[in-house]
């Protein structure tokens, strides 16, 4: 995990909390903008260390890095204009008279090959529309194989940037970053630009130490407002925003530069509003916790949230006893993420279960400890591989059980049913004590092997041979573009509808085990999903590909003998990681420190972040005041911002990021933020089997 320790010290000056609500250190946030530096960067800066790989070593004057990988990438910001050129100075200082040989990569496509020498030198590209993408590109130096040039020879960079053909000779490039003293130095005539949520009524402190400069603040009742600042006392200066919002914040140096030591954005009231809850404390507290994990539902596929008539009748019974929220995000599209920011109540950022093989970090809460800790018996009886013991999930369990799947087996999985009669077994040695019980059902995880009494009544259509000769129909969709003909993807659709029908008879029948014990009526149950399924609503068929809605859309029931009223409906946002600080509150005991999530008892939260990293294209979502922003980063290319409004757009369809920049602007920033801060946590080693495994299921190629 990264650190700045220049930009801490200025945390401890600026971010104090004040009668006024918190204040952000804008120079702490420096580093993670997405347009600092708009005609390029230099590797070794702070501002560069999100966008650069991990091979790139910054070198002690904070503007040069040097990198002794065979292949390595840097990030780099495009905005449109005409006559554009790439920009490298870079030096091979150890290498011989023949130089070192590279070829040079843009958003995976080569531009050609270079030899570098001892000595700095400006090595320029000419560019066309083709080669750039709106937003961050990737930027990759492949040094040349041949036997005179050695991997481990360092190649070092001061400057890497995409501009308009012949513009300023460098080295007029300079942005140095936050200097000694925590000072951001920008160069003359340079400018640097940072995004800002804000209040109504937020203000601006800026002290310049040396030089002078214009402050923008765009956004501002679509207009924008500057004002000018010269070397002196720090000033605090209120901008006309009519509304709260989001605003875009340019510092343009004069003629001899400009050097800020202080930059804040001071809220006269707490940004962050608290949201009253939707729903009622319960006047009686429940016994025992029952939290069942629905691998892959949809939402919509529910009768309770608009779905199909008759498809679900034992989950739409649990919600109409219970408490529906009917706008609830997973905090990731695949099972692993989605699944730990469940059972910590933190989010990926946070427990550090990101990729394949991550494990959750020690140092985050664990439900199962925290109910543990509290006399209860628990228990964990899960039916998929990345929620493996070795990943850190069997954390607090008494007893943590993992049904391997297998190739015997008609769905790969082990059933629902066999889930249900282990934990019945379980409970009728456990429940003389408070119990919390936590499920992990895999229907209706492809491959899709229904019922044969739920195919009979809801699979439709006739699918081609290829696709219904196929062990998984819904992984050979996903090798088709658009996911393949509208007929098949009907067809896999319904054999979905089949899987969820079948699931839903069989939570019916736990219902009744519970009922005969006596422990229905005292047990809070708690039915979510760790994602959804996309069924070429973006292009994709499976999970794990994007943030849009089909893939991070869950359910969320909460039901208990003691709820207050019958079948409430909660509109606002709810997200993974408010279940377990709500189960803790509905069991009358506050949340651990440490979480990320909120009890939806006590209110609802105003954003939720949620974000993929399985398959080659990583994404990031972001959902506040009715919209979505989408970053979208690919593996071997750059990356793209959407915007998207729900109220209006409720299916994601309409790219709106060209009206809303500074909202586009601010969330890309936080995300690298949150990546910035996110912890390194061990990562297992697939054995044989288990890689398997995960090829079977689709997880590995």
């Amino acid at each position: 995990m990264r650190r700045f320790a220049i930009l801490a010290a200025l945390s401890v000056l600026f971010l104090a909390p004040s009668a006024e609500g918190q204040v952000v250190d804008l120079l702490a946030q420096a580093p993670f903008t997405t347009s600092a530096r708009l005609d390029g960067v230099s590797p070794g800066s702070p501002l560069a260390a999100s966008g650069r790989g991990a091979d790139w070593q910054p070198l002690k004057d904070g503007r040069r890095a040097r990198v002794y990988a065979r292949r390595s990438a840097i990030d780099l910001v495009y905005r449109s204009g005409e006559g554009e050129e790439l920009i490298l100075v870079c030096a091979a200082p150890e290498s011989g008279q023949e130089g070192l040989r590279a070829s040079i990569l843009l958003n995976g496509r080569r531009l050609g090959i270079v030899r570098f020498f001892q000595a700095l030198e400006i090595i320029r590209f000419p560019l066309d529309s083709r080669r750039l993408r709106p937003g961050r590109n990737r930027l990759e130096i492949k040094k040349g194989k041949q036997a005179a040039t050695s991997p481990a020879d360092p190649l070092v960079c001061d400057y890497f940037g995409i501009g308009l053909a012949g513009a300023k000779p460098l080295p007029a490039m300079g942005w140095e970053g936050p200097a000694a003293g925590g000072a951001l130095v920008v160069s003359a005539g340079e400018s640097f630009e940072i995004f800002v949520r804000h209040t109504k009524s937020s203000r601006l402190l800026l002290q310049v130490c040396d030089g002078g400069l214009t402050l923008t603040a765009g956004g501002v009742s679509g207009t924008d407002w500057s004002e000018e600042f010269s070397a002196g006392a720090a000033r605090e200066i209120a901008a006309p925003w009519a509304t709260p919002g989001f605003a875009g914040l340019r510092l343009q140096a004069g003629s001899e530069g400009a050097r800020v030591c202080a930059f804040q954005l001071r809220p006269t009231n707490v940004l962050e509003e608290k949201l009253a809850s939707e729903i009622q404390r319960p006047a009686a507290l429940p016994r025992n916790v029952l939290l069942i994990v629905v691998d892959t539902l949809r939402a919509d596929r529910l009768g309770a949230y608009g779905g199909r008539r008759g498809l679900t009748p034992a989950i739409d019974a649990l919600a109409a006893e219970g408490i529906v929220f009917e706008n609830t995000v997973a905090q990731s599209a695949w099972t692993s993420p989605a699944t730990a920011s469940i059972l910590t109540g933190t989010e990926p950022t946070t427990h550090g279960v990101r990729e394949l093989g991550d494990t959750i970090a020690p140092t985050v809460p664990a439900l199962a400890t925290l109910l543990g800790s509290r006399g209860f018996s628990t228990a964990a009886i899960t039916t998929n591989i990345n929620v493996r013991a070795a990943l850190g999930f069997e954390r607090g369990f008494d007893k943590y059980r993992y049904l391997a799947e297998t190739e015997s087996r008609d769905g790969f999985y082990a059933s629902a049913d066999e889930v249900r009669v282990e934990a019945i077994d379980w409970l009728d040695t456990e429940a003389q004590r408070p119990f919390f019980l936590y499920l992990h059902l895999s229907e209706p995880h492809a491959p899709y092997a229904p019922s044969a009494e739920a195919a009979r009544q809801f699979v439709r259509g006739v699918p081609s041979a290829s696709i219904g000769a196929a062990a998984d129909p819904l992984a050979r969709l996903a090798d088709g573009p658009t996911a393949g003909r509208a007929a098949d993807l009907a067809w896999v659709r319904s054999l979905y509808d089949a899987e969820v029908a079948t699931l839903d008879r069989i939570l019916g029948q736990l219902r009744q085990d519970l009922e005969a014990r006596g422990l229905w009526e005292t047990t809070l149950v708690v039915l979510t999903s760790d994602h959804g399924e996309a069924f070429g609503e973006h292009g994709f068929a499976g999970h794990g590909y994007s943030v849009f809605a089909e893939e991070v859309q869950v359910p969320l029931i909460f039901r208990w003998g003691g709820a207050p009223g019958k079948g409430q409906r909660a509109v606002g946002l709810a997200r993974q990681i408010d279940i377990l600080p709500t189960i803790l509150d509905l069991l009358g005991g506050p949340p651990p420190a440490g979480v990320d999530g909120v009890s939806l008892v006590e209110k609802r939260p105003s954003e939720a972040f949620t974000e993929t990293r399985l398959h080659r294209l990583d994404q990031s979502g972001l959902i506040l005041n009715g919209f979505k922003v989408v970053v979208t980063q690919g593996r071997l290319s750059g990356s793209a911002v959407s915007v998207y409004d729900l109220d209006k757009d409720p299916g994601e369809t309409t790219d709106v990021a060209p009206v809303h920049p500074a909202m586009a602007g601010w969330a890309t920033q936080e995300f690298r933020r949150r990546e910035d801060a996110a912890p390194q946590t061990d990562q297992v080693v697939a054995d044989p089997l288990i890689g398997a495994r995960l090829k079977m299921l689709g997880y590995l190629e």
